[in-house]
């Protein structure tokens, strides 16, 4: 495992970068803009693709080296890319703009996630049985970003088997926030939300299951979009197991962007839903034939309508941290001045939810759905040592465990008693049955509150601090809401912690479970760490939601307020 990134960093090494002979104020602008504005100044002949590719290699093989948070670079390949671009540009444009008919993101170097599939790259999860074993071709996601005109320039780092909030494995290192290197910057789609962050990438290309988008841009401060499971085609993410890929059907993966604006969020959708792309490659050898695409609606998400949008503030299961009440509170005023309806709601699915999730993961015994990733090298007790002791305690003893919880109101730790356990074909198919029945419950819920949107905390708690995610991944029932029901769910950063935010109120303090005194201890140290909130809309109402999620940008301007981390 040592030897993967040793040859990493080698061929790093051996590269000798050209220099970029531009203004620092221009390098700066270039480094503080979303593609959106980065084919403004391509346009414009302010740089060509060559330089604004090599501007952002320099810091990924430094600062996103230092951090951690790239596995392989594809620097060669991408630099030949964005010389072609540059002579396109130049002889078939001449002084013109260029047509979206070579591509959204012609000229534009872009991040992916260390899981889609990529000709000459491993697709390892972080494992080391899954190294030094490259792909022959592309797979079909990537295949969809090259016919986009996208540099696909580095690939970026995952936690272990890619289920964890922690950015850690051992054959890539442990991926560090770059605002505070004592923290991780989530996952599983970690190393993409602090490249982006840390103005390593312009924009990356992330996939969630249970948060892996979502938690990252909140621990990192950008904006993350996971769509409806169906809205986009995931052909060519890696398959982790046979059986991983079973527990999909229970929890559905969804692909999606993590970004500086929603402007580059919608134009990764309109990407993604190429209509003619997917047509035309349908039926072909490694098309997605069971994929059916609806283009990006510009009309709805441009809209400006009056919703009526319920918001939730906190939450008794899993109280959030007081920053997140406060961004709550500001984001509903941003929607408020837009002339929507803004509505408190109670909800109260999160044990529900948390339960149903952990029960997905868990129903092969010992974590089984992952044997054939890790083989002998076993699933890093860091991670999930707290995991494992907790699925090998016997049953009678969980619920003994559970019963004494009760008594001394510790919900949480006793719903994890009883979310754990391994299950029979029977037990799989009633589970199904309850996940079912939850959606149907979830939105029978939304009509009686005749909502269009709903504004809820992402994860309630900043970045967490290395070490402590087995102690506080419950939070995280925040963001899996949006997988387990397949809801579009977006991530917009609001603010900052302040200094008076970093203890929880009297009476949360006074819960003695272990998760509560693990919370605290993530927010101690906390004050100047993003906050985030989520927006979530109806199944397949993407457009909808990144709508929203851009009236709240314009109104909030984070990184205006902010600006990044490095």
């Amino acid at each position: 495992m040592r030897t993967k990134r040793e040859e990493r960093d080698s061929s790093i090494k051996a590269i000798k970068l050209p220099q970029v002979n531009l203004p620092q104020d221009l390098i700066e602008e270039v480094l503080n803009s979303d593609v959106t504005n980065l084919k403004r100044l391509l346009d414009l002949r302010r740089l060509t693709s060559e330089q604004l590719l090599i501007i952002y290699f320099q810091r990924a093989i430094t600062i996103g080296l230092d951090h951690a948070l790239i596995t392989e670079i594809n620097f060669q390949e991408a630099l030949a890319q964005a010389k072609e671009c540059d002579k396109i540009r130049n002889t078939k444009y001449m002084n013109k703009p260029v047509k979206d008919a070579e591509g959204l993101f012609f000229g534009i170097p872009i991040s992916v996630k260390d899981l889609f599939e990529m000709k000459g790259f491993d697709c390892n999860f972080g494992c080391g049985a899954l190294c030094n074993k490259p792909l022959s071709e592309d797979g079909y996601v990537i295949k969809l970003m090259r016919n986009e005109g996208a540099i696909l320039f580095v690939k970026s780092n995952v936690p272990q088997v890619a289920f964890s909030f922690e950015c850690m494995n051992k054959v890539y290192g442990n991926g560090l926030n770059p605002w505070d290197k004592s923290r991780t910057p989530g996952g599983s789609s970690g190393g993409e939300a602090g490249l982006v962050a840390a103005r390593c990438s312009p924009l990356g290309l992330g996939s969630d299951m249970g948060g892996s988008i979502r938690a990252p841009s909140n621990f990192c401060g950008v904006y993350g979009f996971k769509p409806s499971s169906q809205r986009v085609s995931i052909k060519g993410h890696c398959l982790l197991t046979k059986a991983f890929d079973g527990v999909t059907f229970l929890v559905p993966i969804s692909i999606g962007p993590l970004a500086k604006s929603t402007n580059d969020v919608a134009l990764m959708m309109k990407a993604l839903l190429n209509v003619n792309f997917h047509n035309q490659n349908r039926f072909t050898d490694g098309g997605d034939t069971f994929y059916i695409p609806h283009p990006w609606n510009d009309q709805v998400f441009l809209e400006k309508r009056p919703y009526r949008i319920g918001f939730m503030r906190n939450n008794d299961f899993m109280p959030v941290a007081p920053s997140y009440i406060r961004a709550i509170d500001e984001t509903v005023e941003a929607l408020r001045g837009n002339g929507h309806d803004l509505v408190e709601i109670e909800m109260h699915f999160l044990d529900v939810i948390q339960s149903l999730f952990y029960q997905s993961l868990t129903a092969d015994a010992n974590l089984n759905v992952f044997a054939d990733a890790v083989q002998e090298q076993g699933l890093d007790d860091e991670l999930f040592g707290k995991l494992k002791m907790l699925i090998s305690l016997p049953q009678w003893l969980k619920n003994a465990v559970r019963s004494l919880t009760g008594c001394l109101d510790m919900p949480r730790v006793g719903g994890l008693m009883t979310s754990t356990a391994a299950k029979s074909s029977h037990e799989l198919l009633e589970l199904m049955s309850s996940i079912k029945s939850l959606k149907e419950k979830f939105m029978k819920w939304w009509i009686a509150h005749n909502l269009d949107a709903l504004i809820i905390p992402n994860m309630g708690m900043p970045a967490f601090k290395h070490g402590l995610s087995g102690d506080i991944s419950v939070f995280g029932a925040y963001t899996m809401l949006g997988n387990l029901l397949d809801l579009p769910a977006g991530a917009v950063p609001i603010t900052v912690i302040q200094e008076s935010e970093t203890v929880y109120d009297e009476k949360i303090r006074s819960n003695k479970d272990m998760i509560t005194k693990a919370a605290q201890e993530n927010l101690n140290d906390s004050n100047g760490m993003p906050v985030g909130i989520q927006v979530i809309t109806p199944f397949m109402e993407e457009e909808r939601c990144v709508g929203i999620m851009k009236q709240i940008e314009e109104k909030i301007r984070f990184h205006e307020k902010h600006g990044y981390p490095v």
